[in-house]
């Protein structure tokens, strides 16, 4: 499901809306059985809450950076595996921190 949010999250930054993206992300290998399936809570959490609180993850993760560099420098994909990590383990009490970490890697 992760793999979804990250999908979802990283058409985020193409200027499509959370809900949109999850969806598409969701449904994209469902070709066939489209109608009538609801997207997942947990990934419609994930996906609204990293883009939520989008300005705040990044404040925190550049203070984590090594000297000189930026979020900018980052390749989108490992600053939203980054978010969407970070996001787990400060918002998402259903997540354990090392959970969060762990799936993080595994994205990575």
């Amino acid at each position: 499901m992760r793999k979804c949010a990250l999908q979802a999250i990283l058409s985020l930054e193409f200027g499509q809306e959370p809900v949109q993206a999850a969806q598409f992300s969701y449904l994209y290998d469902k070709e066939d059985e489209q109608e009538g399936i609801e997207i997942p809570l947990f990934l419609l959490n994930l996906v609204n809450g990293v883009a939520d609180y989008r300005e705040e993850l990044d404040k925190e993760l550049s203070t984590r950076l090594k000297s000189g560099w930026t979020l900018d420098r980052m390749t989108l994909i490992d600053k939203n595996i980054m978010r969407l990590g970070l996001f787990e383990i400060l918002y998402f009490e259903e997540t354990p921190g090392r959970v969060a970490v762990n799936e993080a890697v595994e994205l990575a």
